[in-house]
């Protein structure tokens, strides 16, 4: 059967593992399956075997395959319109002609829980524990939470027990579908503070039953394990992510708060040492692009490259107000004859916030946690914020 121009791969081989331990079947559609009486399936109480067949991946296979572009789905054709890749692209392009499965995914995007030592401002607490506290601080400013510290933390529990390492059913379903699968990629928090997720790779490559499986893992640089690194390689093909925002310090530290900017270059180069022989691993620099960074984009990837080849630019779609879109369209139009590269201007144009209000809220929240974390978006970026601060009056 001909393909629609719509089709993508993934709701016939993929399926995403959230944060949450919600299902969906990739990681840039929302649409989160259900059992059969109607409820949400999530890992700490559900079986990953059970979840395969779910209706919300039939619905996104029918509308896809019948070149209708699912409500879900808008984040990859928004990117194609712009002439950027999507992830839908991306996943056609490799794995357009792989056979699916019967009983479980072919490719498997897991984000395993929110265990993390950094809360970067592009985040959220649903994807980083770190972010508790200015989270919770954040929501009683907006009054969209009362209750104590602990109640705030309880809301994330999905996120602890989906992915605690005593939760035995969901490893063993993950242990035994991983060597049937062509593709692992794996997100974070950070993966390598993920106990129960490195156990189980660990004992797949134990028992001799990585050979088949290439991973992509994507890393914080903030852990530097070279035990958990020769293991990984034992895998068919190793892709290692290395997550950096800027080669300025002082940007860097703001960004990826709080991390130490001198221990993230080292361990650049340590990754790149350790693997600088081996060809069955590729490492490459994922860059998330933000309002905080992309003035200085055309810099910042010129520098960064002189380390290693960059894998892509990772656009930030949720929390919208990080999403570089929302910038204001005269600070827009700067930006695309100072970085001067075309698919990154076709896609910032794009409109999503024409009234500007998702702006002010992202510079009335920047401005709040600096005051709580010691920060200054005008000593971290002093040209780009001279620019912008006209425009949050």
């Amino acid at each position: 059967m001909e393909k629609s121009k719509t089709y993508c791969v993934m709701p016939h081989i993929g399926m995403q593992i959230q944060h949450s331990g919600r299902l969906t079947v990739c990681n840039f559609n929302t649409l989160e399956f259900t059992n059969p009486a109607g409820n949400l399936i999530q890992v700490h109480k559900d079986r990953l075997h059970d979840s395969w067949n779910a209706k919300e991946r039939q619905q996104i296979k029918h509308s896809l395959d019948h070149g209708i572009v699912h409500p879900q789905c808008h984040g990859c054709f928004d990117k194609e319109a712009a002439g950027l890749s999507s992830q839908r692209t991306k996943f056609n392009n490799a794995f357009g002609d792989l056979e699916p499965s019967a009983t479980q995914p072919r490719v498997l995007v897991i984000k395993p829980g929110n265990v993390c030592n950094l809360a970067c401002r592009m985040c959220t607490p649903e994807a980083s524990s770190a972010w508790y506290p200015d989270a919770y601080k954040l929501s009683l400013r907006n009054r969209e939470f009362t209750g104590s510290f602990h109640d705030y933390t309880r809301t994330f529990n999905n996120e602890r027990d989906g992915f605690h390492p005593d939760n035995e059913n969901f490893w063993q379903d993950l242990r035994e579908w991983i060597p049937n699968t062509t593709f692992v990629d794996i997100y974070g928090g950070e993966p390598f503070l993920s106990t129960g997720l490195l156990k189980s790779l660990t004992w797949v490559a134990d028992q001799g039953m990585a050979h088949n499986t290439a991973l992509r893992l994507s890393t914080n640089l903030t852990v530097y394990n070279e035990q958990y690194l020769d293991m990984l390689s034992k895998y068919k093909s190793l892709r290692i992510n290395l997550s950096i925002d800027s080669h300025v310090p002082d940007q860097l530290g703001y960004i990826r708060y709080p991390c130490d900017p001198d221990q993230i270059l080292s361990n650049l180069q340590k990754f790149k040492d350790y693997f600088s022989t081996n060809k069955n691993v590729n490492l490459s620099i994922t860059l998330t692009v933000t309002p905080f960074n992309i003035y200085n984009l055309d810099v910042i990837h010129r520098e960064l490259s002189k380390y290693l080849q960059f894998d892509e630019f990772n656009y930030v779609h949720t929390p919208v107000k990080y999403d570089v879109r929302i910038l204001p369209d005269a600070v827009k139009q700067l930006i695309v004859e100072k970085i001067n590269k075309p698919k990154i201007a076709d896609y910032l144009l794009q409109t999503v916030d024409p009234t500007g209000r998702i702006f002010k809220e992202f510079w009335n929240e920047t401005h709040y946690l600096d005051s709580v974390r010691h920060q200054s978006f005008q000593s971290a970026f002093p040209e780009y914020y001279a620019i912008l601060a006209p425009y949050a009056n």
